[in-house]
């Protein structure tokens, strides 16, 4: 993502109110695009389908959700992996290997997608076939979508990314109308499945026209290979997502006021709309991150490797790690004074806004702890990335691993003890994650350029004998 952020700082040279407003506009769009742009256009299409007197779209919905959240947890792990691949060919001046990357990568999603859809909807579903098929392919496009998403770095246009979703989600909205009115309620979810085909084709358009001809590449890795170099790096994209959805799945599965839409899939009114609202809320706090964070701490980052490994004298990487340190420490206080600055208005002005939104009192107080929980994981996301910088694989596993662990067992306590403790689990995994991975980094930090020079091999590797 630094890649963007760069350009989009490009934006900020222009100090009127205008271009800074359009740097951040652009910087939220992408990185919280797909969330923003999946809620808008289902609310939307909710909302124009009502205007017609159309049907309930509760299984709609709650299938959208699912495939959302499942294909998260499904791809997390290769997402992570072909990024850092991707990275390593980036940094080898080997971009010819970005499209290999993708396509075995994609060959691998595309069935596993296929597969685990396929069983969910066709076995676990009593709805009608056009229906099922409709699912089944836009959990596919959606599990493209995660994948694709992890590799904007390769894309030189931050236009063609935001024109793509914008064109993408707003192709869903129309033809999920277009299909109500023409074909049906069944054909709902066919219309919004071939609008995220269209941003899925558009988004492989964009990464090929900024990868060059791959022919003759050689040296790229298959996905086996890759996840077994990197098992930990896909360990951390599987826990990660599992944290984020572990307590919407309890929920569903066992909250009080879950409602069983169809077969396996559930809903939970009375959690499910204000814990969206509250992820929402850290939408300005992303696009901090991306414009300021990644980019200035990235550049430092940088500057140091650049000096290490051109020799340069003690005194210089000193000099260049404290860079890191202010940097991070800088940034951190600004996603606190922006993003935290923004979640104490919503936390204050909850008992009136919700209301205006047909959300009860109980509905406000979910509100309220997720924006918490929200705000906790923006800055637990911004030091796992700095475990990430510094490829810290281990202790970025260890706070993920207890993000989710956490998540899930002080979510299921909650449950039982009740409403009145629901997002509890939430908040608490966030905190834990957030202490975990600050202590981590700051401890790695203080030590790198220690570590950096005795984590060398002692002797150089012997060399291969010719025959």
């Amino acid at each position: 993502m630094a890649g963007i952020g760069f350009r989009l700082q490009r934006l900020l040279r222009d100090r009127t109110y205008t271009g800074v407003l359009h740097a951040y506009f652009y910087a939220a769009l992408i990185s919280s695009g797909p969330l923003v742009l999946s809620i808008t256009s289902l609310s939307l299409l909710g909302l124009s389908v009502a205007a017609f007197r159309g049907p309930n779209l509760t299984l709609f919905f709650s299938a959208v959700t699912f495939i959302y959240s499942t294909s998260m947890i499904l791809t997390g792990a290769l997402q992570l992996v072909l990024v850092r691949c991707v990275a390593d060919a980036d940094y080898d001046g080997r971009r010819d290997r970005v499209w290999p990357l993708l396509t075995r990568f994609m060959a691998v999603v595309i069935p596993v997608q296929l597969a685990f859809s396929g069983i969910l909807f066709f076995l676990f579903t009593d709805t009608s076939l056009v229906f099922k098929f409709s699912c089944i392919f836009l959990s596919v496009q959606v599990a493209m979508m995660w994948l694709l998403s992890g590799l904007l770095t390769a894309m030189k246009y931050y236009n063609r990314v935001v024109g793509s979703f914008l064109i993408g989600y707003s192709a869903s909205m129309v033809l999920g109308w277009a299909a109500f009115r023409w074909l049906g309620a069944d054909w709902i979810m066919a219309g919004f499945a071939l609008g995220h085909f269209v941003l899925t084709i558009m988004l492989l358009a964009c990464i090929r026209r900024e990868t060059p001809d791959a022919r003759g590449a050689d040296g790229v890795r298959t996905v086996p290979e890759a996840l077994a170099t990197y098992r930990m790096i896909a360990l951390c994209g599987l826990a990660y997502n599992v944290g984020i959805w572990a307590d919407k799945f309890l929920f569903w599965w066992f909250g009080d006021g879950r409602i069983q839409v169809n077969g396996m899939l559930f809903a939970m009114p009375l959690n499910d709309h204000a814990v969206y609202l509250g992820f929402l809320s850290i939408i300005p706090g992303m696009a901090v991150f991306l414009m300021k964070f990644e980019t200035e701490f990235s550049t430092h980052y940088a500057a140091f490797f650049d000096d290490l490994i051109g020799k340069a004298p003690l005194e210089t990487l000193e000099s260049r790690r404290l860079g890191m340190v202010t940097s991070l420490r800088q940034e951190v206080m600004q996603l606190i004074k922006y993003q935290g600055t923004f979640t104490l208005v919503l936390l204050v002005l909850a008992d009136r806004i919700m209301p205006t939104l047909g959300l009860g009192a109980l509905q406000t107080g979910v509100f309220q702890v997720v924006l918490l929980g929200s705000f906790l994981l923006l800055l637990f996301l911004t030091f796992l990335t700095v475990l990430f910088y510094l490829d810290e694989r281990g202790p970025a596993l260890v706070c993920c691993a207890t993000f989710a662990g956490l998540n899930i067992s002080v979510t299921g306590a909650s449950i039982y003890l009740g409403e009145q403790w629901y997002g509890v689990g939430f908040v608490a995994s966030t905190m834990a994650g957030l202490m975990l991975s600050s202590w981590f980094a700051e401890k790695r930090l203080e030590s790198l350029i220690f570590d950096t020079f005795t984590r060398q091999p002692m002797y150089p590797d012997a060399p291969t004998k010719t025959p």
